[in-house]
């Protein structure tokens, strides 16, 4: 007889607790990062911008402009210099491009705009390394679409200053990192920059010249800069730029000849001081004109920054800065003064006409200065947004304008063939009776 309580009885195996549920995840936006203007998401907007444009000059534009032209001829052949007045580097790098791509308009409009993507990418970088706050370093870069010069010229022509921009904020960028943190690479990154910039275009100089100026007039940022640091920048930009400045001085025979006329015919006279002020005219004009539409702009929608200066009955806005951000802006404005007074000089031996793309060394620092003030006087919520619409909308009137004036001018100008390809003007002419 088996007793109940003697038969053992199964152990009970405690019951698994259910996993906890996950949370279910958030749905993000793919256009989050860049509502939030992340450094990657502005960099990608950068490159679709260029590479919208690079497809609405293959679709519209195939003939080569003059500069696109004179580069090809000279790209034929890889040389250590071709002319005086036209550095190589341009040459050089269509020279490579077509050696690995082949000649074609896509290849060549191509280096133009992966040229346009280094110009607007590093500036943005720089700013970012300036301003910080995503918002304003967005706005910086942003106000470039909102100058004729870089928002509609570069796009029709103007070769030099793109490669002349992109040139620059390699520049800046390296600036930017040297006050930062102030370490010797970025000495070496900034005379590799210099020597590019040399190679690529004659008035690059100025803008370095003016920075380093401004930055010895800085009690912040003059520590940066010592005889040993600037020793190795220029070694650096030397060792790039030195065969160059040898095939010039060796190839250039009649550069003394023109230099000795020149003084012979220069000297103080009622019509010295006629042209002199006529050039100082132009320059004041031609700098004013850079700067529009973008100065308007900003004057309107940034308005309680400047109106309460005229007018004290307004309360003037303003922030606690820090000493590097209070640094950063005046040494912007000095630098864009030295590079104003640079060319002023060209007043002085004669110069009357300023191109509008000469100014880009001069106010290349101005959307940075004045984005620098903006956040300075705090938070403006509405007017960045406003500004930013503003960008976008004239960022894409300039896609559409270059459609309408494809049609426009095709249809209206009889005395010469914009946009036609060249196999078109060719056939014409051997219908005429030419051979070819």
């Amino acid at each position: 007889m088996v007793w109940i309580e003697d038969v053992k009885q199964p152990r009970r195996q405690p019951k698994k607790l259910a996993p906890p549920r996950k949370a279910p995840r958030e749905r993000t936006s793919q256009f989050e990062p860049l509502a939030r203007l992340d450094k990657s998401a502005v960099l990608f907007a950068l490159f679709c911008f260029c590479v919208l444009h690079w497809a609405v000059r293959v679709m519209i534009a195939p003939v080569y402009t003059i500069e696109e032209a004179d580069q090809l001829l000279f790209s034929q052949s890889i040389q250590v210099g071709y002319e005086a007045r036209e550095p190589p580097m341009l040459a050089w790098i269509y020279a490579l491009a077509i050696l690995g791509g082949g000649l074609s308009g896509a290849i060549v409009f191509g280096v133009k705009y992966l040229l346009m993507f280094v110009a607007l990418g590093f500036y943005y970088l720089a700013a970012r390394n300036v301003l910080i706050k995503p918002g304003v370093s967005a706005a910086a870069v942003g106000a470039w679409a909102l100058t004729f010069q870089v928002g509609w010229g570069m796009h029709e022509d103007l070769l030099g200053a793109v490669g002349l921009m992109a040139s620059l904020s390699l520049s800046l960028h390296a600036f930017t990192r040297i006050l930062t943190w102030r370490r010797y690479r970025d000495w070496v990154y900034l005379g590799v920059t210099i020597g590019l910039g040399l190679l690529t275009h004659h008035l690059y100089i100025v803008f370095p010249v003016a920075m380093l100026l401004a930055t010895f007039l800085s009690p912040f940022f003059r520590d940066a800069v010592n005889i040993r640091r600037i020793a190795i920048t220029v070694i650096v930009a030397a060792l790039i730029y030195g065969p160059y400045a040898v095939w010039v001085i060796t190839h250039i025979g009649s550069i003394a000849d023109a230099a000795r006329d020149y003084a012979a015919s220069w000297e103080i006279d009622s019509a010295w001081f006629d042209r002199a002020g006529i050039g100082a005219i132009s320059l004041a004009r031609t700098l004013l004109e850079f700067t529009l539409p973008l100065s308007l702009f900003w004057l309107m929608l940034f308005w309680p920054m400047w109106l309460p200066v005229i007018y004290p009955v307004f309360q003037r806005r303003s922030t606690d800065e820090e000493p590097h951000e209070t640094a950063w802006r005046r040494l912007l404005a000095r630098a864009t003064l030295f590079g104003a007074l640079t060319l002023l000089l060209g007043v002085l031996f004669g110069v009357q006409t300023y191109k509008g793309y000469w100014m880009l060394p001069v106010m290349f620092g101005v959307p940075i200065w004045m984005f620098a003030h903006v956040k300075r006087a705090g938070d403006f919520p509405v007017a960045i947004r406003g500004f930013a619409a503003v960008v976008i909308a004239f960022a894409v009137l300039v896609v559409a304008g270059r459609f309408v004036e494809w049609r426009l001018e095709v249809r209206m100008c009889d005395d010469c063939r914009p946009y036609a390809p060249i196999t078109a003007w060719a056939d014409e002419l051997k219908n005429s009776g030419f051979e070819f």
